[in-house]
């Protein structure tokens, strides 16, 4: 009793003060105060017509001042705001109920939800509305002890609604396993959850869900072959973690991401094998993991939204798709095995600010019949384009300073291999169709077509992987052939060594360098005059240019 007779006398204090103010809107107005020495009112009340202090009046418009009143049915409070000023509403939590704010007291009209101050004085009225919870939530504490959380299920209803608060205090997130392989089918989340643990609605029936407007994370697993058919993510997420959606879920799928998203992370697998058919990324992604969308076997559209941030996308993303062109936005500098396997890709377009290609980046792109390499790139990686087996030209930009163990392997219809004349790292020797390192005179790549230059002094780990040549010539400048360098190279019939057989026997030779390469494969030793008769070895010269066997 004591207590309500103090809140009542506090209460009758304020409104007195403030009505000797002269402010009563319904508890507060003021006038803006006047400048101690001019008498002039400030800005926010009426013009004087006199100059402001400082000198002659500027011209510039300051912006008038209101006042800002909330009525929650205990308390009032007062404050003046600028008009267009951002302001916040008062944090308060009553259990069993959530707060809306209208502009009239008997809550007619549309709830108040801006947060911008209107040009005039604006009071705002608490309006509690019952937010039951479904019975056998488990609820616990979180670490700060002013928060709760979920912790388990024991309930038998398979539609569950998560509360704001619990207990005077805020439920901010549900816990890994909470829901695990349940029986629920549907499940509204209160808009204070910040965060969803791992695996917490795992393998469950789930298959209506809405989600927290103030979601910023979801975790590992999630919703992993929960059957939501159509997923929307709220603005306020900004993580999702390693196959938090993965799984088909349901026959048709929709992902929609709702506007001026902060989502920055899609993780490793998250929409994994589902069943959409489209998806347009948010502008504010700037990452997307391996294998995100891999085994979205009905996808067929995959957008970015315009200004989009994205940095870096992983590997095998659309492997097991149907989507057939790519754009990627100008913010991108890394694609690491992106493409790997999109077998159904038939365009993609690369931009200038690209910086890296990473491992198999295209490997398997069988229906790509052109590359355009951006200047901007710097660094391409092993087997970038590896079996991308209907380009039939590959031309490496002057600015590449690193290029890995050779990009193009596999590529069968690959004819002509061009650098750049102005790239200071590497070179295709005028015309030869190879890709060398210039520092060491190392060959990395060739194709079909190629020409091993008299300079060469190694050949690279997989160069010469499945080519189609019936013969080759090697230069004696060669001291080392790497692994797999003719690897599975079945037509090669004739290698032409242009130096003696003791020279071939010192060459240093890489494991398997000619693993499965044509069974019954001739080395030839260069003779510039016919061998003596009864010699098992074979030779070689030139004929008007041709390489010949001597009879």
């Amino acid at each position: 009793m004591k207590n309500k007779f103090k809140k009542f006398i506090c209460t009758l204090i304020c409104c007195f003060s403030i009505f000797l103010l002269g402010a009563f809107t319904v508890g507060c107005k003021s006038t803006p105060p006047a400048d101690s020495e001019s008498g002039s009112i400030i800005p926010g009340g009426e013009d004087t017509g006199k100059p402001t202090p400082g000198g002659e009046d500027s011209g510039e418009t300051e912006p008038k001042v209101y006042t800002l009143t909330f009525v929650d049915g205990e308390t009032t409070t007062c404050s003046q705001v600028s008009e267009g000023e951002t302001f916040t509403y008062p944090e308060i939590v009553k259990d069993g109920f959530y707060l809306t704010w209208f502009e009239t007291q008997d809550f007619s009209g549309t709830e108040y939800t801006s947060t911008t101050m209107p040009s005039k004085d604006l009071t705002l009225y608490a309006n509690w509305v019952a937010d039951p919870y479904t019975e056998g939530l488990e609820f616990t504490l979180n670490d700060d002890n002013s928060t709760y959380a979920i912790k388990s299920y024991t309930g038998t209803n398979t539609s569950v609604v998560i509360p704001l608060t619990y207990k005077n205090k805020k439920v901010t997130k549900v816990l890994e396993n909470a829901f695990k392989q349940g029986s629920l089918t549907s499940v509204v989340i209160g808009d204070n959850v910040e965060e969803i643990g791992d695996s917490a609605f795992y393998n469950s029936k789930l298959a209506d869900l809405t989600l927290s407007k103030n979601l910023k994370t979801v975790g590992k697993l999630a919703f992993k072959w929960s059957k939501v058919a159509n997923i929307v993510i709220p603005s306020s997420v900004e993580r999702l973690e390693e196959e938090s959606f993965c799984g088909k879920n349901a026959t048709e799928q929709t992902i929609t991401f709702e506007p001026n998203s902060h989502l920055i992370y899609i993780g490793k697998k998250a929409f994994n094998g589902a069943n959409i058919s489209s998806i347009i990324i948010p502008s504010s992604v700037t990452q997307i993991e391996n294998q995100a969308f891999m085994g979205c076997e009905k996808l067929t559209s995959f957008e970015f939204e315009s200004n989009s941030n994205i940095k870096t996308l992983g590997s095998q993303l659309f492997y097991k798709t149907k989507v057939t062109t790519i754009v990627l936005p100008d913010s991108t500098e890394k694609i690491d095995g992106t493409f790997s396997l999109a077998t159904q890709m038939e365009s993609i377009t690369l931009n200038n600010g690209l910086l890296t290609i990473g491992s198999g980046s295209f490997y398997g792109c069988e229906k790509i019949k052109s590359i355009t390499i951006p200047e901007s790139v710097t660094f391409i990686s092993d087997f970038a384009f590896q079996q991308c087996s209907s380009i039939t030209t590959i031309f490496i930009p002057k600015n590449v300073k690193t290029i890995g163990l050779n990009p193009v392997m596999k590529c069968y219809a690959l004819e002509t291999i061009i650098v750049d004349s102005e790239n200071q790292y590497f070179t295709s020797q005028n015309g030869s169709n190879v890709i060398v390192e210039t520092a060491t005179n190392k060959l990395i790549s060739g194709c079909n077509n190629s020409v091993i230059n008299l300079d060469i002094t190694e050949i690279g780990y997989n160069a010469f992987v499945w080519i189609n040549n019936t013969s080759i010539v090697i230069p004696d400048s060669v001291t080392v052939i790497g692994g797999g360098a003719f690897n599975s190279a079945t037509n090669l019939q004739t290698i032409y060594f242009g130096g003696s057989k003791t020279q071939w026997d010192s060459i240093e030779f890489g494991y398997a360098w000619n693993y499965n390469a044509y069974a019954d494969m001739k080395i030839a030793y260069f003779s510039e005059t016919e061998p003596e008769t009864g010699t098992e070895d074979t030779f070689w010269h030139y004929v008007d240019g041709v390489p010949t066997i001597w009879a």
